[in-house]
């Protein structure tokens, strides 16, 4: 599988792991199936959709900026997404939340952090210009703001390496 800068940047979906979050983010190609269990994890009735251009475009042509929005669309909006969304991956569907604990789908981890790297400066620039620009077009220009740029892998992989220096030598 790509890294999630190339899947992101070629139009695919992101889904960033939360803080305190279980398991990992990771990135969905552009052109991916996905479903939604409209009657709990279980279901045999689906609201469908596809991963477009970093959006989860959903059967009614609705463009969601993440797949919490687009479970949201079907179910409360409370509800754990990961337990109502699978993926079409490799021929067969893949639960969102066996896919964020499968070590196949691992994020790079300096790939990641240039990522957040990049979201940060395009946040801050999208912000100075006033721009209307929303998470799902920022994570792709940013993504494609590290891949111009060696100069932002290189300072996220001197970051990753310092953090876990750093964490090699805590004392608890």
């Amino acid at each position: 599988m790509a890294g999630i800068l190339d899947t992101i940047a070629n139009g695919g979906c992101y889904w960033q792991r939360k803080e305190g979050s279980p398991g990992h983010s990771f990135a969905i190609p552009n052109g991916t199936l996905f479903k939604v269990a409209i009657d709990g994890p279980q279901s045999n009735r689906f609201y469908e959709g596809v991963c477009q251009d970093g959006y989860f475009v959903t059967e009614d042509g609705v463009k969601h900026v993440s797949a919490n929005d687009a479970v949201g669309a079907v179910r409360d909006i409370s509800t754990n997404a990961f337990l109502y969304i699978s993926f079409h991956l490799g021929g067969c569907w893949r639960k969102a939340d066996k896919i964020r604990e499968s070590a196949e789908f691992v994020p790079d981890e300096v790939e990641e952090e240039a990522l957040q790297m990049a979201k940060d400066m395009v946040r801050d620039r999208v912000a100075k210009e006033k721009s209307d620009k929303d998470v799902a077009q920022i994570t792709k220009i940013a993504a494609n703001l590290v891949l111009a740029n060696e100069s932002l892998t290189e300072s996220a992989r001197s970051g990753v390496e310092n953090r876990r220096s750093i964490a090699s030598k805590l004392v608890l």
